[in-house]
């Protein structure tokens, strides 16, 4: 059908491309900030035109690369992470690299730190340092270091990089939106992105107060940020589970998992993951072993790393062992075709865990 629309336009077929590819880049460059509600409809106007988007990456960054596709690809890092599209969306990284010269040096910036970002999660740690110390020395050459949209990449790749366990390098990305935060004087957004970081810096390396964390994603939730919300929520579960309190785990999961249905995605190996180990904490093998085969599934299926917690192993093998083997695999069957809405109704207000 394409084929014979492009035969159809004929001579107007490049001044067409150019409209598709405007079209593009104003909707993407409308990305509403990180965890905003409105940032999961800017995620659904991308889905819907995915053929559109596809094709004009296609163009700007291989048959004619340029600096706008490389600006493009610097800002879809969430889009590709919320909507299970990890994959493709490295690839397109990939891509964007070999034209960095083309483009401003922040944008560059924002495609490494995507880079590093979506290998970080898939397990290669050493590679995306490789791309985060890159990003840093472009970042150094521009006064646009400091800027929210560099902050958000930030934000999610010390994510990443506290769940691989890389502590030092999830510092540094913490320092430099600290500074963004300093540097911009009394931004609350960006303050509470910094606080989120060293956050989760100190999460790597123990667990947190039940009350920093509680009054982070009261904070979060205040300033219409779902997505820092989630970061605390996920915290606060892996905290519950290193003290040994199933039932508080389990309220922190309710809220995490609700927290991503909000931000619009039915996948998160990690959200399931972590209920998994909880609800073996609880007692109940089987609903673990459920939650397990999600998580892998989804994880593998986009080129994530699983498993991510440091119990899973132990916890799934025990919990494996307490079923018989057809139930065990009746489980997993099941597991493997979960969603998140599957686990917990799509949110409403649900209370803040104690």
């Amino acid at each position: 059908m394409r084929g014979h629309a492009a035969h159809a336009a004929g001579p107007d077929t490049p001044a067409l491309r150019r409209r598709r590819d405007e079209w593009t880049t104003a909707l993407t460059h409308a990305k509403p900030p990180l965890g905003r509600v409105a940032e999961s409809a800017w995620f659904d106007a991308l889905d819907d035109d995915l053929p559109t988007l596809r094709a004009t990456l296609q163009n700007l960054l291989v048959e004619a690369p340029s600096a706008e596709g490389v600006r493009l690809a610097g800002r879809l890092g969430t889009f590709w992470y919320f909507r299970s599209k990890t994959i493709e969306g490295r690839t397109w990284a990939e891509r964007a690299l070999e034209a960095e010269h083309l483009a401003d040096p922040v944008s560059a910036a924002l495609v490494r730190l995507t880079l590093a970002h979506h290998l970080s999660s898939g397990g290669q740690d050493d590679l995306a340092v490789v791309h985060l110390t890159a990003a840093s020395r472009l970042l150094d050459r521009t006064g646009d270091a400091l800027s929210r949209t560099v902050a958000e990449v930030q934000t999610l790749l010390a994510h990443s990089l506290v769940v691989a366990g890389s502590l030092e390098p999830a510092r540094a990305v913490a320092g430099a939106v600290t500074a963004a935060a300093r540097a911009a004087g009394g931004d609350a957004d960006l303050d509470l992105l910094a606080e989120t970081c060293a956050a989760l810096v100190d999460s790597g390396a123990g667990a947190l107060p039940t009350a920093r964390l509680t009054a982070l994603h009261d904070r979060a939730l205040a300033l219409g940020n779902v997505h820092v919300a989630l970061l605390v929520a996920g915290m606060a579960v892996v905290a519950a589970i290193r003290s040994g309190n199933a039932a508080t785990a389990l309220s922190w999961s309710d809220r995490m998992i609700g927290h991503r249905l909000v931000l619009g995605t039915s996948d998160g190996p990690v959200a399931f993951e972590l209920r998994g180990v909880a609800t073996a904490m609880a007692g109940r093998p089987r609903e673990a072993v459920r939650l397990f085969a999600a998580a892998r599934t989804q994880a593998l299926r986009n080129g994530l790393r699983w498993p991510a917690f440091e119990a899973t192993p132990d916890v799934l093998r025990d919990v494996t062992a307490a079923l018989d083997p057809g139930a065990a695999e009746r489980a997993r069957a099941e597991g493997a075709r979960l969603t998140l809405a599957d686990v917990v109704d799509p949110p409403h207000a649900l209370p803040t865990p104690a």
